[in-house]
């Protein structure tokens, strides 16, 4: 039995995995294998459901095609309280930007929506979970999440006549 992640590495695989799964079965299980049962979340600073949570990220997966996450180092990455012990609590602050590739088109390319999300996340060892392969139990307990929805800009081509006009 391998040594667990550190508490960076364990947040970016599970929360990245969240994302980035194409089925709703992979979706549930990733969902599940990151949060507590009894995960305190706030998403814009205001008390959602756990539940509740869940179906919002479902929802924004139904038209997309792709999700890809790319996590914003501009802030400094994932910061983490503890990235030695995985048994102690844990708090952890980090950025992401998932960016979902839709079903139809925009210029014979898939119209795009990225999502910038800011998060903080206390990981902590549960005990009501199954631990996985490697005996870890570690989950998040309490979850603050803000994003915002932005459509990437369209580049419209420039037809070549218009160009030489300027000239």
């Amino acid at each position: 039995m391998s040594a667990p992640p550190n508490t960076t590495s364990w947040i970016q695989s599970r929360l990245g995995a969240v994302y980035e799964v194409a089925e709703e079965g992979a979706f549930q299980s990733s969902f599940d294998q990151l949060f507590s049962p009894n995960c305190e979340v706030r998403v814009d600073h205001e008390v959602h459901p756990l539940q509740t949570f869940r179906g919002e990220l479902m929802s924004r997966r139904a038209a997309a095609q792709s999700v890809a996450v790319a996590w914003d180092d501009a802030g400094g990455g994932i910061i983490s309280t503890n990235d030695d012990d995985p048994n102690l609590p844990s708090v952890v602050a980090g950025s992401l930007v998932v960016t979902r590739s839709l079903r139809w088109l925009i210029r014979a390319a898939p119209a795009q929506r990225m999502t910038h999300i800011n998060f903080s996340a206390k990981i902590e060892q549960d005990a009501s979970v199954q631990a996985d392969e490697q005996g870890d139990r570690r989950r998040v307990t309490s979850f603050y999440y803000t994003s915002v929805d932005r459509v990437p800009p369209i580049h419209l081509a420039v037809p070549r006549s218009a160009k030489e006009g300027e000239k």
